[in-house]
């Protein structure tokens, strides 16, 4: 396959169907990602563009809503999940916003694989902008279960969301590739490496280097020097099964030094990079460092805005001496609310971490 400058790769499905994993294995191979269902969340905001649009066309909402303060999804949700007219007066609203930055991100991207996963990327009509259009597929009594044990789904609730949506067999004849996401995570990531065959040329490298130390993204092929770092007291055997989820949510890479290796984990979420943990007993003696070294050359492949440290890994001089700043430095070209919201999913404050601008 000849190089290409940029490939822009769809990923859709319906609700619990898989996609976040799916987009994950995409991620952990060096694609550029995006959530679109994460991008529609953030116009809710008070900053974003859907905010009044919505607040004006449900009245019922806007008396819900305090001066200032977010649209709840949940009572959103409830509104526009039992009534067909009222999601699709929704969609009006978001549909266009979410077409304005899905072209800006494509016209962003010199070169690479941009991957945008959206549950409405054929609903939207998004269907054009792409190159190609993967699908991920699961049986709807798994589906529903996900949604009960997963997301603390009301079962009525649960089944009127999956109703809501277009059959998974019509949806299916639109796309190009079909990932089956009921037969396990090991079966799946089979299933998106065999997806990447003709398409790992767009991908950036999978290791870098410093004069003392060798970074290597997470695959399979580093199972057998991983396996130990995952070992703990509940586990001192982990299962392979373990490896695969892990990699289905979050990112990480090794670290090596002559016979010593350790283990990074991290999440790219909204254009940040964040370090989840990496203390001294994580790092087998490999100095942080060499560590944030390899995490910022990753962090860049994927063209991140910030990477956020939790601060108790650096005494005050040393993040200063290393370019990092207080948690509430702004960050170019972001709104401050989502900073907030990623720093709140994993659970920090802006004053439990800090900052460095990429």
């Amino acid at each position: 396959m000849p190089k290409q400058r940029k490939y822009v790769l769809g990923l859709t499905g319906n609700i619990a169907s898989g996609k976040s994993a799916v987009r994950q294995y995409l991620e952990n191979a060096g694609a550029i990602t995006v959530d679109t269902d994460l991008l529609a969340q953030y116009t809710y905001l008070p900053s974003g563009p859907a905010y009044q649009l919505i607040l004006d066309a449900f009245p019922e909402i806007a008396d819900l809503t305090e001066k200032c303060m977010p649209i709840s999804r949940k009572q959103l949700g409830q509104i526009v999940f039992s009534d067909p007219a009222s999601l699709k007066r929704l969609e009006g609203i978001i549909y266009p916003i979410l077409d304005d930055q899905i072209n800006k991100l494509c016209e962003e991207l010199d070169e690479g694989l941009l991957v945008i996963e959206g549950v409405n990327l054929v609903e939207g009509g998004f269907r054009p902008k792409l190159d190609a259009l993967w699908m991920t597929f699961a049986e709807d009594a798994i589906r529903l279960q996900r949604l009960i044990d997963e997301r603390w789904l009301d079962p009525a609730d649960a089944k009127t969301r999956l109703s809501t949506q277009l059959p998974q067999a019509e949806k299916a004849k639109l796309a190009d590739y079909l990932i089956y996401t009921d037969r396990g995570f090991i079966e799946t990531y089979a299933q998106v490496e065999q997806g990447l065959c003709t398409l790992k040329d767009l991908l950036p490298v999978a290791f870098l280097e410093n004069d003392q130390a060798r970074f290597t993204r997470l695959t399979p092929a580093q199972y057998s020097a991983a396996l130990p770092l995952f070992a703990d007291e509940e586990e001192p055997n982990p299962s392979s099964d373990r490896f695969y989820s892990l990699l289905a949510k979050c990112s990480a890479f090794l670290t090596e030094q002559t016979q010593v290796s350790c283990l990074t984990i991290y999440k790219l979420d909204s254009g940040l990079s964040l370090l989840l943990a990496n203390h001294p007993q994580h790092r087998n003696g490999i100095p942080l460092t060499d560590v944030l070294d390899g995490l910022e050359g990753f962090s860049a492949q994927h063209h991140s805005k910030a990477l956020l440290i939790p601060a108790d890994l650096l005494a005050h001089a040393e993040a200063k001496k290393l370019k990092f700043f207080p948690g509430d430095t702004p960050i170019p070209g972001m709104q401050p609310e989502i900073v907030s919201q990623v720093l709140r999913k994993h659970g920090f404050m802006p004053e439990e971490i800090y900052v460095k601008l990429l």
